[in-house]
């Protein structure tokens, strides 16, 4: 995690628990970081830069990884057959190519 450029700035949005499935990771984003921008299902250059650190390292262990993508609480509007349900999948599998 120390790799990463601006980890100060990213770590209290960083959680790592152990759970009875395995190793949890949480990238939380609040008001000040974030890792996607609003409506956007590519990470930005902090959700890059942590994503890519993640999977140098989770590519090592032989272990399954689940992915779940998540949005804020503001409503998408730009296509009347997109929104929030489908920007969580498409950061999910944002996350998955990168």
């Amino acid at each position: 995690m120390r790799q990463v450029p601006n980890i100060e700035k990213l770590k209290s949005h960083i959680d790592m628990t152990v759970t009875a499935e395995g190793l949890r990771i949480e990238l939380m984003e609040s008001a000040t970081s974030t890792f996607f921008n609003s409506g956007n299902a590519d990470p930005n250059t902090d959700g890059q830069d942590i994503l890519k650190l993640l999977a140098q390292q989770l590519s090592e262990l032989p272990n399954k990884i689940a992915l779940e993508g998540h949005t804020d609480s503001k409503p998408y509007r730009q296509e009347a057959n997109y929104s929030n349900w489908e920007l969580s999948v498409d950061r999910a599998n944002a996350a998955r190519r990168l």
